[in-house]
């Protein structure tokens, strides 16, 4: 199969330039992939480079994700806005912090084992702790949104939301990824969620009464978007 490379640098929506490298060939339609750091583009051979540029802004924030998630892979993973490098070893099942490190253990050692290890940890920790913050929230927000109890918490590997409130049923989903997140940004999704039991949707009115207890929602939701939803353990299932 014949092809031909080419590279181009597209204006992300943000201003960020972006390196890309165009093969085009014998394909039936564009596709994309982060290589080591790099951005490949698989299309067409008729394909014209307004339609590349089209293409890759469409699909910005998955390439976003997909660019942090590589990253996370090389550095580490977060906890509460704060990086980690993550260390594997044979031994058995289990988790530690040590300084900047996470020490994975698993029997045989192996990244795959130790990367499911991590993922049942890391959610674990995320419900205790978003559990344990709604809590602690929940008198904050109470006298504004009509809630009488604090709320059922879920948490879940989800991509889709950061949190969902199921005001019929007295309940809030969490995504575990928010456990990357700060605690500010966390206290944010939090009230937020805390919110919908008032509002239900994301009207005007609703923005009043989120700001009535938590006026610094709109800070802590520009920072909310550079987490992406992905954990660097992602791609073991």
């Amino acid at each position: 199969m014949s092809e031909r490379k080419i590279s181009t640098v597209i204006l992300m929506r943000d201003g960020t330039p972006r390196s890309i490298d165009v093969v085009l060939c014998d394909v039936r339609r564009m596709s994309m992939r982060v290589d080591e750091g790099r951005i490949v583009v698989r299309a067409p051979k008729t394909t014209t480079p307004v339609e590349v540029r089209d293409f890759v802004l469409r699909h910005e924030r998955w390439l976003r994700a997909r660019s942090d998630q590589e990253k996370d892979e090389k550095e580490g993973i977060h906890i509460l806005g704060k990086s980690y490098f993550v260390r594997i070893q044979e031994g058995k099942n289990g988790v530690d912090i040590a300084g900047d490190e996470i020490v994975v253990c698993a029997p045989d050692g192996k990244r795959a084992t130790a990367k499911q290890v991590l993922k049942k940890w890391y959610r674990e920790q995320a419900k205790a702790y978003l559990t344990e913050r709604t809590k602690e929230l929940f008198s904050l927000a109470a006298p504004y949104v009509g809630i009488k109890s604090v709320p059922k918490v879920l948490v879940y590997y989800v991509t889709t939301y950061w949190g969902k409130c199921f005001y019929q049923r007295s309940e809030i989903r969490y995504n575990a990824y928010l456990y990357r997140a700060e605690p500010s940004v966390i206290d944010y999704v939090i009230c937020h969620e805390f919110a919908h039991f008032k509002v239900h949707d994301h009207s005007e009115r609703f923005y009043r009464v989120l700001s009535q207890y938590f006026p610094a929602y709109k800070e802590e939701r520009n920072k909310l978007k550079r987490y992406p939803t992905k954990a660097f353990f992602d791609d073991e299932g």
